[in-house]
C-alpha cells in the first residue's frame, strides 16, 4: 500500500479548546423527539421489529427503533398504524385496533388514551388510565406510550427474544456476499492491490509519447476487473462493446473454465473471492491500487483515491473533493522516488520525495522543465514540493 502524502494546500489553524456542553439528557432521545416535532396529529407507519420477554415490542417509527406496549395479538414483522398525539412528557402514539371484518375501531373518546395495557402499571412519568377508559377503551384504540428508555437501550442489554419471535433472514444476494467474504478471509495474504503480470508498455516511453502513455494508464485501470460489473451493465445497455469485456480477467477466467464447469455448480474459489473482496474494499474506501511494471524491468506501484467530502461551510458551499494519484518507482540512478498529484477543484499540486539528498537535488534541478511541460499541456501546477530523505 502506498503511503499517503498530504498536500500543503493551506495554513493549519490553531486548535481551539473545547467548551463544556450543557447536559440535556440522552442525545438519541432528544433527536428522536425533535424528529417528531412537526408530526403531531399525523399518521405514521410503524414496523414491528421484535417482541421482548417483558411483553413490550421494538417498533421502528420514523426511522428510529422505539420500545412500546402494543395491543394483544401484535406480531413481529407486521405494520401498525400510529398517530402521534403528544410529545410530552414523552412521545405518545394512538394505535388503531381492528375488529370483525377488518374494520378500524377508533372513536374520538379513545383518541389520546395514555393507559398501558391492563395488568401493567404505568411507568414513571406516564399518565394513569383516564376515567371511563375501561373495557371499551381496551377494545378500541390504545395509546402506545414510548418507554422512558426507548431508543436508548444498547443491543446487548435488551431482553432476550421469545422462541416464537420471527428470525432475521438474509436475502440471496446477502448470503452470496457473506459466503464470498468468508471464503476470502479464510485465504492467507489477502491482496490490497490489483497485480498485473504484463507490463503496461513494451518499452520505455519518450517525452513525445506522453499522450499515448496517459491512454495506456487509463486503459490499465479500466480493464483491471475492479469495474467489471458496471461494464457488464454498460454492455447490456449497448454502451460498451463485448471486446472490451473480453480483456478483463473475469471474462477471461470464465471462458477458460467454461468447459470444466458445464453442468456443475458455480462455486467461488479462493482467489476469486479475494478479488471480489478487493472490489468491495475499493468501492468502500474510494481507493484503487495497482502493482506491476510500467515497462519491462521498471516496477511501479500506483494508487488513486478520493477524499471524503468535507462538511459545508457557513455559506452553504461544499468544499471541492480532493483526488489523489500516487506512484512509487525505483530507478537505477535515483533510487526510490514517490510522487503524488493532488487535484482539488482546478488546482493541481505535486509532491515528490526522493530517497537521497543527491536524488532530490537532481529532481529539483529539473523542476522548471517539469512545471513548464505541465503548463503547456493545460495543467499548470499550483504548488510543487520536492523533498529528500536525510
Amino acid at each position: 500500500m502506498l503511503p499517503r502524502i498530504d498536500a500543503s494546500i493551506g495554513p493549519v489553524t490553531p486548535a481551539r479548546p473545547l467548551q463544556a456542553a450543557e447536559a440535556i439528557g440522552d442525545p438519541r432521545q432528544v433527536l428522536f423527539e425533535r424528529s417528531l416535532q412537526t408530526l403531531v396529529g399525523k399518521s405514521l407507519p410503524g414496523q414491528i421489529m421484535s417482541r421482548l420477554t417483558d411483553g413490550s415490542f421494538v417498533v421502528k417509527v420514523n426511522g428510529t427503533p422505539a420500545r412500546m406496549m402494543l395491543p394483544a395479538g401484535s406480531q413481529p414483522g407486521a405494520e401498525v398504524p400510529l398517530t402521534l398525539v403528544s410529545l410530552t412528557p414523552r412521545p405518545t402514539f394512538q394505535i388503531a385496533a381492528f375488529g370483525a371484518g377488518g374494520a378500524a375501531m377508533m372513536s374520538e373518546a379513545d383518541a389520546g388514551v395514555l393507559a398501558p395495557p391492563r395488568g401493567d402499571a404505568p411507568a414513571e412519568g406516564e399518565a394513569a388510565p383516564a376515567a371511563g377508559a375501561g373495557k371499551g377503551a381496551a377494545t378500541g384504540a390504545q395509546g402506545a406510550v414510548l418507554r422512558g428508555n426507548a431508543a436508548m437501550v444498547a443491543a446487548e442489554q435488551l431482553p432476550a427474544l421469545q422462541a416464537d419471535s420471527r428470525q432475521a433472514v438474509l436475502s440471496p444476494s446477502a448470503r452470496v456476499i457473506t459466503n464470498v467474504l468468508a471464503t476470502a478471509m479464510a485465504m492467507p495474504n489477502p491482496p490490497t492491490a490489483v497485480h498485473s503480470a504484463a507490463p503496461i508498455l513494451a518499452r520505455a516511453p519518450v517525452e513525445a509519447q506522453t499522450a499515448a502513455l496517459a491512454g495506456e494508464l487509463k486503459h490499465t485501470i479500466d480493464s483491471s476487473g475492479l469495474f467489471y460489473e458496471s461494464h457488464l451493465r454498460q454492455w447490456s445497455e449497448g454502451k460498451r462493446p463485448l471486446s472490451d469485456l473480453a480483456r478483463e480477467p473475469q471474462m477471461q477466467k470464465a471462458l477458460e473454465q467454461a468447459p470444466a464447469r458445464a453442468g456443475a455448480g458455480a462455486a467461488i474459489d479462493g482467489p476469486t473471492a479475494q478479488f471480489i473482496n478487493l472490489q468491495l474494499s475499493s468501492h468502500e474506501q474510494s481507493r484503487v491500487a495497482w502493482q506491476g511494471e510500467l515497462f519491462p524491468g521498471q516496477p511501479m506501484q500506483w494508487e488513486i483515491s478520493k477524499d471524503a467530502p468535507e462538511a459545508r461551510g457557513q455559506g452553504g458551499q461544499q468544499a471541492p473533493t480532493a483526488w489523489r494519484s500516487a506512484v512509487r518507482f525505483r530507478f537505477a540512478h535515483l533510487g526510490e522516488v514517490n510522487a503524488q498529484l493532488v487535484l482539488v477543484g482546478d488546482q493541481l499540486h505535486l509532491q515528490v520525495r526522493a530517497a537521497s539528498v543527491d536524488a532530490g537535488a537532481a529532481l529539483q534541478a529539473h523542476a522548471p522543465r517539469l512545471a513548464g511541460a505541465l503548463e503547456a499541456a493545460g495543467a499548470p501546477l499550483s504548488s510543487l514540493n520536492i523533498a529528500a530523505d536525510a
